[in-house]
C-alpha cells in the first residue's frame, strides 16, 4: 500500500493494527502479571495525522479492505436468518391462535395447568436475529450502545475526519457522549443510558476501537486545550495512543503495478482466523467465574521483559519531570504494550502464552509511538511561534500591563497578533514556558482568564 500510494508506511500499518484490535475485541484478553487478575482488553485508538492531499483516507480504507468479505458474509447470513425468523413467526402466530382456543376451554376448570401451558409455549418463542457488525462510521452513542449489546465482543468506529468526532463531543449537552467513549477505551466497563424515548439501555461491556484521520491544524488546537489542564484535559486525547504523524516525502514518481495478491491473501486469512477465534484452541485460560473473559499470560522470558519494561516506565513517571499531558499519555502505555503484544501473538498464529518476540516487538512499537506523541504535544504552527516572539518583544518593551486579559491583547491588533487563534496560541505557549501565569477571575457570569507576567521577566535587562 505504501509503495503503490507513495504514502508513509506508518499510515496503513497503524490502521491495520487498530482494525485487528476491533476484530479481536473481548474474545480474549491478556493478564500482564504472573498472578494478578489485572486484565487488558486489546482495544486501540489512533489514526493518521497529515496535511491535506497526502492520501490519508485512501491508505486507511485500503488497510480496512480485509473486513469487507467478513462484512459481506455476515450480512448474507443475517438476511437468511431474517427470512427464517419471518417464517417461524408466521407458524408461531398460527400455533398461538390454536393455543389460545385450547386454553379458553381449560382456563375455567384447570387455571393452574393452563397458566403453566401458556408459560411453556411463550418460552419457546424465538428472538429476532441480529447482524454481526464489525464497524460503524456515524452513530449516536445510544444507538452504538444497542449495537454493542448485539455485538458484545466490541466494534470499530471509523471516522475519516476525526475533527468532526471531536467537535460533536465538545457540543453542549454531549458530556455523556464523551464519558461513554472514555469508558469504551478500556473495553472493561459497563454503561447505562436512561432516556425518556428509548427507556433504559444497559451495556454490560463498552468496547469501542477508534481510528480516523486529522490534519495538523485541528489536532494542534485540541492538544492546546489539553495542555491548559482545563475541562478538555480529561484524558480523552491521551487515549489516542496509536495516532501517528510521520514526515511525508517531498519526491514523487509514477508507480503502477499489480498489488501483491499473495501478501493481501495472507492478511485476509489472518483476519478470517481471528474473526473465528476459539479461545480454548489457542490455550486461553477460562476463569472460574463464567462472567470473566478467557485470558493468556506471558511466557517466563516475555514476563521478565515486561516486568523490566514496566518498572522502567513507573520509575520514569515517578520522576515527575514530564509535562502533565505527556505524563498522562505515557501512563496509558501500561496497557498499550500488553495489548500490542497480544495482537501480534494472535496474528502470528501462535498458541499458548505470549512469547518474548511479541513482547519485544510491542516495546519497539511504543518507542516508535512515543516519538509521534512528543511531536504532537510540542508542535506549534509557525504563526504561533512568531506571535509568541512578538509578544515577548512587547512585554520586554513595557507595552503590556500585568495582569492582562486575552481580549485586551486582541484589541491591540499588533503585527503578528491580529488573528485571535494566533493570539491564543502565543499566550498559551508563553504560559507553558513560564512567562505568563493564568488565573481565573469571577465576573458574575462566565469567568475571565487573567494573565500575569512573570516579574523575573520584567526585571531582567531588556534586549
Amino acid at each position: 500500500i505504501s509503495e503503490r500510494m507513495q504514502c508513509p508506511p506508518d499510515y496503513p500499518a497503524v490502521c491495520a493494527l487498530i482494525a485487528l484490535s476491533g476484530l479481536v475485541g473481548r474474545q480474549v484478553v491478556i493478564r500482564p502479571k504472573r498472578l494478578d487478575e489485572w486484565q487488558v482488553v486489546p482495544n486501540l485508538w489512533g489514526g493518521i495525522v497529515g496535511p491535506p492531499s497526502r492520501l490519508k483516507s485512501p491508505a486507511l480504507m485500503d488497510a480496512l479492505r480485509p473486513l469487507i468479505p467478513l462484512e459481506r458474509a455476515a450480512r448474507a447470513e443475517y438476511e437468511q436468518q431474517q427470512l427464517d425468523y419471518a417464517a417461524e413467526k408466521m407458524v408461531a402466530e398460527i400455533e398461538q391462535e390454536n393455543m389460545t382456543k385450547t386454553l379458553k376451554g381449560h382456563v375455567k376448570d384447570e387455571k393452574k395447568d393452563a397458566f403453566a401451558t401458556a408459560q411453556d409455549f411463550l418460552a419457546q418463542e424465538g428472538t429476532p436475529p441480529t447482524e454481526r457488525r464489525y464497524r460503524t462510521n456515524d452513530t449516536t452513542v445510544e444507538k452504538l450502545g444497542e449495537l454493542l449489546n448485539q455485538n458484545p465482543r466490541g466494534l470499530l468506529l471509523v471516522r475519516d475526519e476525526l475533527q468532526g468526532f471531536f467537535r460533536n463531543l465538545d457540543k453542549p449537552g454531549h458530556e455523556t457522549d464523551r464519558s461513554f467513549y472514555m469508558e469504551g477505551w478500556s473495553g472493561n466497563s459497563s454503561f447505562t443510558f436512561d432516556r425518556i424515548k428509548r427507556g433504559t439501555i444497559h451495556i454490560d461491556a463498552v468496547c469501542v476501537s477508534i481510528m480516523g484521520t486529522i490534519q495538523p491544524g485541528p489536532l494542534t488546537a485540541y492538544m492546546a486545550e489539553a495542555r491548559k489542564q482545563g475541562a478538555a484535559d480529561d484524558g480523552l486525547m491521551q487515549r489516542f495512543q496509536m495516532l501517528v504523524w510521520p514526515e511525508t516525502s517531498t519526491t514523487w514518481q509514477q508507480v503502477d503495478r499489480v498489488p501483491d495478491h499473495k501478501a493481501r491473501e495472507a492478511v485476509e486469512d489472518a483476519f478470517r482466523r481471528l474473526d473465528r477465534l476459539a479461545p480454548d484452541r489457542i490455550g486461553a485460560e477460562q476463569p472460574d467465574d463464567i462472567e470473566e473473559l478467557p485470558f493468556l499470560r506471558f511466557t517466563q522470558e516475555a514476563q521478565q521483559q515486561f516486568d523490566h519494561w514496566h518498572a522502567s516506565l513507573e520509575h520514569r513517571l515517578l520522576k515527575q519531570d514530564l509535562e502533565p499531558v505527556m505524563e498522562s499519555h505515557l501512563a496509558k502505555y501500561r496497557s498499550l504494550v500488553p495489548s500490542i503484544a497480544l495482537l501480534l501473538h494472535l496474528v502470528d498464529g501462535a498458541g499458548g502464552a505470549v512469547k518474548a518476540e511479541s513482547m519485544y516487538r510491542a516495546a519497539a512499537w511504543v518507542d516508535y509511538l512515543e516519538t509521534h506523541a512528543l511531536k504532537m504535544y510540542s508542535y506549534r504552527p509557525d504563526a504561533t511561534i512568531f506571535g509568541a516572539q512578538v509578544l515577548v518583544t512587547r512585554i520586554k518593551g513595557g507595552a503590556l500591563s500585568s495582569p492582562f486579559r486575552s481580549r485586551d491583547l486582541k484589541r491591540k491588533k499588533w503585527s503578528g497578533l491580529t488573528n485571535p487563534t494566533t493570539v491564543d496560541g502565543a499566550v498559551g505557549l508563553l504560559e507553558e514556558l513560564g512567562w505568563l501565569k493564568r488565573t481565573s477571575q469571577a465576573t458574575g457570569g462566565r469567568p475571565t482568564d487573567l494573565f500575569t507576567i512573570n516579574p523575573l521577566i520584567i526585571q531582567s535587562p531588556r534586549g
